[in-house]
C-alpha cells in the first residue's frame, strides 16, 4: 500500500497541488504524472506545488518531474516547487535538478490554502489523487 497522497485544487485563479509521502515506486510516479498532468490542463500561468510533506523521490520520479516541468514551460506555465524538505532538496541538488526547477521556501506558496491543511478537505475545489 502506497503512502503517496496528492491533492489538487484551484480557487479564485490560484491553482495548486500538495504532494505528501514517498514517490519511489513506478505506480506512484505514474500517479504523480497523472495528477500534475491534470493540473497542467487547467492552463493557469502559475501552479503552486506544496512539497513540505514530500518524504522522498526516486531518480525515476525526479526524471518525471523534470519532464513535467519542461512540458509546463513549453506551454507557458510556471511551476513553483515550495517547501521541499532539506533531505529531498539536497538530493535534487546532487543530481542537478534543483538548478532547473523553481524551488521556493514554504512561505512563498500562493496556491489554495486548503491544500496546506493537515487534513485536506475534499470539496468541489479540491481533488484527492491516491494510487490504488
Amino acid at each position: 500500500m502506497s503512502n503517496l497522497h496528492i491533492y489538487t485544487g484551484g480557487y479564485q485563479g490560484s491553482v495548486g497541488i500538495s504532494i505528501r509521502g514517498n514517490c519511489t515506486e513506478p505506480k506512484e510516479i505514474m500517479h504523480l504524472q497523472q495528477a500534475l498532468g491534470f493540473v497542467l490542463e487547467i492552463r493557469s500561468l502559475e501552479i503552486w506545488i506544496d512539497c513540505r510533506q514530500l518524504e522522498s523521490l526516486s531518480s525515476q520520479a525526479q526524471r518525471a518531474l523534470l519532464q513535467l516541468d519542461r512540458q509546463a514551460r513549453k506551454e507557458g506555465i510556471k511551476l513553483h516547487w515550495c517547501g521541499l524538505p532539506s533531505d529531498v532538496a539536497t538530493h535534487l541538488t546532487a543530481t542537478g535538478l534543483a538548478e532547473v526547477l523553481s524551488l521556493l521556501p514554504a512561505q512563498a506558496y500562493r496556491g489554495p490554502q486548503d491544500l496546506l491543511l493537515e487534513e485536506v478537505p475534499t470539496t468541489s475545489r479540491i481533488m484527492a489523487f491516491q494510487p490504488k
